[in-house]
């Protein structure tokens, strides 16, 4: 029950931390008035529009849910914090897909987080883990 209660506030906490990404990223390159944001093509050319460091922004923001997300999941239970890291970062990894295939992103937003989400999130957890367990690929 201490598991399933700290992967689900690791969670929480990392949707906490992407929508405060994502609320800088608004502010530094807002919607145009008049944007349907369920149109796929107005929004394909609104994203392409968005200068890149407003792009790597949200990156970052979305790395830094997994890795904080993962890292508080391990501080509230230490037991099995791989597989409690591992577990948080793949939720919030899987919310990242659902959102990158709602919107459309370009493709190295897809490689970062396909390649990325999982393993900041066991650094994470591996800086909060108990201090007497080994490196995670020892």
């Amino acid at each position: 029950m201490k598991r399933l209660f700290a992967i689900i506030l690791g969670v929480v906490a990392g949707i906490a931390i992407v929508f405060i990404g994502d609320s800088t990223c608004k502010a530094l390159s807002p919607l145009p008035k008049g944007l349907d944001s369920g149109n796929r093509d107005e929004m394909r050319i609104f994203i392409d529009s968005i200068p890149i460091y407003v792009l790597v922004i949200m990156t970052i923001f979305w790395l830094g849910s997994s890795f904080l997300g993962a890292m508080l999941a391990v501080k509230i239970n230490r037991v099995y914090w791989k597989q409690t890291a591992l577990i948080t970062g793949g939720i919030l990894l899987a919310l990242a897909l659902l959102n990158l295939i709602m919107t459309p992103h370009p493709a190295w937003m897809w490689l970062a987080a396909l390649m990325g989400y999982l393993p900041v999130a066991l650094l994470g957890g591996y800086l909060a883990r108990p201090k007497s367990v080994p490196l995670p690929w020892a």
